[in-house]
């Protein structure tokens, strides 16, 4: 059978919470969970999931990484829409109604927003604000930069036959596979469709990948985001790259000085932007302020 959605879920290591997520999702004859085990030390056991449309499969790819098991589970997937989940997080109650508002839709991406939660002080995190921000200010018509910068899988209702006309993958490194991905999808969407309701949360918790900081990690993370630089100076959307400052503040650590001088070269040809998007917008927002204080001051004197 076809099912509505397939939720997609690299795995390693993590049993306990892997069932609290899969708690969380309905037990719908439609929905059909893939988890994906990255050769952890004890492969888990469907058996804990009764009564689920579920199966899963060993990453045999030869490379340890999320983003080898999600291009696994988009290879399985039989859904007409795909859900990406990582094993420690989980969805809010209530979730798959407000998804369920566009299962019959055309839509290529539809992006919710999340919430965010600390295991360590048991309070709201702030992992949600920014991927969030970027919903309010698509609603107020503001700017498509969610297209560009909504940069994880999760809290998003994907088009598996988007995903599969357009042949977009996963990287496979051992973080920020999920980069190009997501920037990809956002560019080559025809349609697209943002919902104000609330749909999944995210976990911050010791020892987590996005809490190394790494050598080797901070390597993947700055040849990631040279790669996404790239993309975006290809399509003319310098305005959404990271900028010189902002590489050079995040990856100082690791760049020596023939990295400098690449990025610089970089700047100089403007293939790469050299100030954060921020601080250009808040430039045009002054500039535009004064030029409409400028204007009602020159009319009054007409």
């Amino acid at each position: 059978m076809e099912y509505s959605y397939s939720i997609i879920i690299p795995h390693y290591n993590d049993f306990d919470r892997l069932k609290r997520l899969v708690s969380t999702i309905p037990i719908r004859v439609d929905i059909e969970i893939i988890i994906i085990d990255d050769n952890s030390t004890v492969f888990p056991d469907i058996s804990a999931f009764p009564d689920r449309a579920i199966q899963v499969l060993l990453n045999n790819s030869g490379i340890q990484s999320a983003g080898a098991c999600r291009n696994i589970g988009l290879k399985a997937a039989k859904g007409k829409w795909l859900l990406f989940a990582d094993s420690d997080d989980f969805f809010v109650q209530g979730a798959f109604d407000f998804i369920d508002e566009f299962s019959e839709t055309e839509y290529d991406i539809v992006y919710f927003k999340t919430t965010s939660f600390d295991l360590s002080t048991g309070s709201i995190s702030d992992r949600h604000i920014f991927f969030n921000n970027l919903i309010y200010d698509f609603i107020a018509g503001k700017n498509e930069r969610i297209r560009y910068a909504f940069s994880v899988p999760w809290g998003k209702l994907i088009s598996n036959n988007f995903i599969q006309k357009k042949s977009i993958i996963f990287d496979e490194v051992i973080v920020s596979n999920d980069i190009i991905f997501s920037l990809k999808s956002g560019c080559l969407a025809s349609k697209i469709a943002v919902s104000e309701k609330e749909i999944y949360c995210i976990t911050n918790r010791e020892g987590s990948l996005t809490t190394i900081f790494e050598p080797n990690v901070l390597r993947v993370r700055y040849q990631m985001s040279l790669k996404r630089n790239s993309l975006l100076s290809e399509l003319n959307l310098n305005i959404y790259q990271e900028s010189f400052i902002s590489l050079i503040k995040k990856y100082y650590q690791i760049l020596d000085f023939k990295s400098c001088c690449k990025l610089f070269k970089l700047t100089i040809s403007g293939e790469l932007a050299l100030v954060p998007t921020r601080w250009k917008l808040l430039f045009i927002d002054t500039i535009g302020h004064y030029m409409d204080k400028f204007l009602y001051k020159f009319n009054l004197m007409k």
